[in-house]
């Protein structure tokens, strides 16, 4: 007697509500409220049939897909979107569609650091596919979209259309830094079409790797400092301790797929030190609640959620002070309250030896630099050079932190 209109009325209620729910857990709620343990195919049948009524026709968003690149195009002049759509009889094979909105690329060439987090993840529901990204991080550490679009899956193809269209976009801006968890389709297409550029491990991909071959705490640990330090002298100390533990981890280690993981190895261009991609992990959490929409509404949301967030940001920055963003205030504010516990000896009109208790440090302040490394890899004075800085009469540390990180660039 449950019939498919009669599921159909029950579940479209909390389909509307709550969004995407699995029809294990529609059968679940069937038999808590209504006493009847239904088959599972029945249920995912009125499910779709619940979600096609809600948020329309899946390949009618097919359908509609080179109207919605023409009003892009027309709303953002300037943008860069291509579409690239399969259709064979009345069956729809899954398409590429690729969106870098004008405001999106002119932010991140203007206002960010040359640093893009890469990944993808699954789409849900009836064709499937990956939503691929390309991320920044504006002045401030927070998440700034620069392109992304859809394909119908990871591979070397894939990625390669991707990263094409993303050059054509932003060109290749000095000291570009890609991070990505280096699978092999998209290491494979950053290397034909970014060949010459810097491009970082995941440090999170990379210590799940490696704990599934190793399990000791203590080397996990020691795989976690190598990756921190910031000159070859600590990072080499630290690996030679775990060559000692356990050579096949050094080996694992020094395999030559394993890439860029360590500050000790970053380039000083790009004022970034994460070592991780969690901005693409931000993103995909970002845009999670669209993932079983249909694609266009899916393009769309993402789209909207980037406008939003845009013009939240734009109304925030005009209420800060200062030339700094708060997250580098704080931070200036942090090591002030420390340099108590350090020594300067100048060496010369820009050059110190500056002390603390395990160890001493070379500041150079017209090259903005520190043996410590840590000024030319994140755009910010150590605390090292802060207490040089803060040594010497009418000099002012804003002046040596990094203009990606001023409140004009943001």
């Amino acid at each position: 007697m449950a019939t498919q209109f009669w599921i159909y009325d029950r579940i479209i209620g909390w389909l509307r509500k709550e969004g995407d729910l699995s029809p294990i857990e529609l059968r679940r709620r069937l038999l808590q409220f209504h006493h009847l343990k239904l088959p599972y195919h029945r249920v995912w049948r009125e499910k779709e049939l619940a979600m096609s009524m809600i948020h329309g026709n899946w390949a009618d968003s097919f359908e509609s897909m080179e109207d919605f690149k023409e009003e892009l195009l027309k709303r953002n002049p300037g943008s860069v979107v291509k579409l690239k759509l399969d259709v064979t009889g009345d069956k729809h094979y899954f398409h590429r569609f690729f969106i870098c909105l004008r405001a999106c690329s002119m932010g991140f060439l203007v206002g960010c650091r040359p640093f893009i987090g890469l990944d993808g993840c699954h789409l849900k529901k009836k064709y499937r596919g990956v939503i691929m990204a390309a991320t920044s991080l504006d002045g401030n550490n927070g998440l700034f979209p620069v392109a992304f679009g859809v394909a119908e899956s990871e591979n070397s193809d894939s990625w390669t259309w991707f990263l094409e269209t993303l050059k054509e976009s932003i060109q290749t801006p000095e000291g570009l830094v890609l991070v990505s968890d280096r699978q092999k389709g998209l290491k494979k297409a950053v290397q034909y079409i970014y060949p010459q550029i810097e491009h970082r491990k995941c440090m999170k991909h990379l210590y799940k790797n490696f704990q599934t071959k190793f399990s000791r705490y203590w080397l996990k640990i020691k795989l976690w400092g190598a990756a921190r330090v910031y000159t070859k002298v600590q990072h080499d100390d630290i690996i030679n301790q775990i060559k000692e533990a356990s050579l096949e981890a050094f080996k694992y280690l020094n395999a030559e797929n394993i890439g860029l993981w360590s500050r000790s190895q970053f380039g000083i261009t790009a004022k970034c030190s994460y070592i991780t991609n969690n901005l693409s992990e931000s993103f995909n959490a970002w845009i999670s609640e669209a993932r079983h929409r249909p694609v266009l509404d899916l393009l769309d949301i993402v789209r909207q959620k980037i406008m939003v967030k845009m013009e939240a940001r734009r109304r925030m920055a005009a209420c800060w002070k200062g030339n700094l963003v708060p997250v580098v205030i704080k931070y200036v504010r942090d090591i002030s309250l420390k340099l108590g516990d350090y020594t300067v000896y100048e060496t010369g009109d820009y050059r110190a030896e500056v002390i603390e208790t395990n160890g001493r440090y070379e500041v150079i302040l017209n090259e903005q630099r520190s043996s410590c490394r840590l000024w030319e890899v994140s755009g910010i004075p150590c605390v090292h050079a802060a207490a040089f800085i803060c040594s010497m009469r009418g000099a002012n540390l804003e002046n040596y932190i990094s203009e990606y990180l001023t409140i004009a660039k943001y």
